[in-house]
């Protein structure tokens, strides 16, 4: 009690003076702010896309895509006389559909959707991926699928780069082994598969196909639309104090190219 009464008379006294006070206060700012400084550890700038990354790391993601997709050159080279390969192993109907419309676009701009029973006469589809598919595929000559697959390869180091800017995020100390990890272990669609091949499992190919299929490059074949939405969560968080909407207008744009060409992913995202 006499301790405390002795600290009130001194505090009394301090304030009674409007310098002292002010001088007072603003010494135990300076004391909290030395403080907070020495608690605070300093925000280290995230590296660029170019010099934060592995170059080893990313060419072994590169050569992981390459691997997916090379069974598809491949076929197109070694094409036996008389035959037609169709750049469709797995999903082949859904494939047909892709090259039918990224044809017709190619033709005059729009496409009929002649896959539903509704009255559609008056619709007017676009697709812009498929206008630019369609449109190289009548210039070069190149098949479909070789285009879509090119276009996957070429869309590889984004692809690396993104899935290691998350890894690194996540405080993960190997954000190369992580995304290689990412990409080869997506989903059981492999092991599944080979599980029906040798008859452990009895079932129909659509089953086998819908254990996570497309979350495995080597299994169902990369594609841009992964690459677009990985850009979305990369570009959420670079937003700073002055403008925290900057990563939301960043990531905006990443899933208005999603929208347009993959609208799938959309409600996840």
């Amino acid at each position: 009690m006499a301790s405390y009464g002795l600290h009130a008379i001194i505090l009394r006294t301090l304030l009674a003076s409007r310098t002292v006070g002010r001088r007072c206060a603003r010494a135990m700012g300076a004391c909290v702010f030395a403080q907070a400084q020495m608690t605070t550890p300093p925000v280290q700038p995230e590296p660029s896309w170019c010099r934060g990354h592995s170059p080893s790391a990313v060419a072994v993601i590169v050569l992981i895509v390459f691997v997916a997709v090379a069974p598809i050159f491949a076929g197109y080279l070694l094409e036996p006389p008389g035959l037609h390969f169709t750049g469709a192993p797995t999903y082949a109907e859904d494939v047909a559909q892709h090259e039918a419309w990224a044809a017709e676009m190619a033709a005059h701009l729009w496409y009929q959707n002649l896959l539903t029973p509704e009255p559609t006469p008056r619709g007017w589809f676009f697709h812009p991926l498929e206008l630019v598919m369609g449109l190289t595929q009548r210039a070069t000559g190149i098949p479909y699928m070789a285009l879509a697959n090119a276009l996957s390869l070429a869309c590889a180091p984004a692809l690396a780069f993104g899935l290691m800017t998350l890894a690194r995020r996540a405080g993960l100390g190997r954000p190369g082994v992580a995304a290689a990890i990412a990409l080869l272990a997506g989903s059981f669609a492999p092991l599944v598969h080979g599980a029906a091949m040798i008859g452990l499992i009895h079932a129909d190919v659509a089953t086998v196909r819908s254990v996570g299929g497309d979350a495995t490059p080597i299994f169902a074949g990369p594609s841009p639309y992964l690459t677009l939405a990985v850009l979305v969560f990369v570009a959420l968080p670079m937003g700073d104090a002055q403008d925290p909407a900057r990563g939301f207008r960043l990531a905006g744009i990443a899933l208005f190219a999603l929208a347009t060409t993959y609208p799938f992913f959309i409600p996840t995202l």
